[in-house]
């Protein structure tokens, strides 16, 4: 079995004009009589996250301009469902599922709470972070060919119990750094959001 693929559609190396690490554009999956593809978009902000990425070294493409033309030329292969996998704020998921043509179901990243929305008659699935919860997403087509779908949330860890003797490890650094937590480092008069780098301008 080969390990599933890094999808990465929109954003390019100048110098080679391949994409960044090599991602896969698009992928077409033949499952229960259908074609099944899949894209992977991320937004700008994004890449200022990457501490080894020059952006001046990148050619960035609008990831709902880049979904129009993936979920067209993948149409014209035969497609029926378009499934894109994001790595985006929740913001920007709805502006694809509201601004898109051709995207079917988006599988969101990026954003670390859990959350399921209905935009525009797409659904949009972000499984939050650190491997806490899954999402099984079903489609159903209607005898007019359009896909219902429902999702439903599975907590990972809910059944697991925790090992004593790791529990035990963790405690004792916790313990060590209590007293580190009521020292006060500097005083600042605005807001942090470490999540990502704010443009200027």
């Amino acid at each position: 079995m080969m390990p599933f693929p890094w999808f990465l559609s929109n954003v390019y190396d100048r110098f080679t004009s391949e994409t960044l690490v090599h991602g896969v554009v698009s992928s077409i999956l033949e499952w229960n009589g259908l074609k099944i593809a899949f894209m992977g978009l991320v937004e700008e902000d994004w890449l200022d996250t990457l501490g080894t990425v020059d952006k001046n070294n990148i050619k960035y493409i609008d990831y709902v301009e880049t979904a129009d033309r993936l979920s067209a030329e993948l149409r014209d292969k035969g497609v029926d469902l378009g499934i894109a996998l994001t790595h985006t704020r929740w913001h920007n998921d709805v502006r694809l599922a509201s601004e898109s043509n051709g995207v079917d179901l988006i599988l969101g990243g990026h954003g670390h709470e859990y959350g399921v929305l209905e935009v525009n008659g797409i659904l949009i699935v972000k499984s939050g972070s650190e491997f806490r919860y899954l999402s099984k997403s079903d489609g159903v087509k209607d005898q007019d060919g359009t896909f219902k779908y429902s999702c439903e949330k599975i907590a990972t860890m809910k059944d697991l119990e925790e090992d004593a003797e790791i529990q035990q490890s963790v405690k004792g650094y916790t313990d060590n750094m209590q007293h580190m937590f009521g020292k006060v480092l500097c005083h600042i008069e605005v807001a942090l959001d470490g999540h990502y780098a704010v443009q200027p301008g």
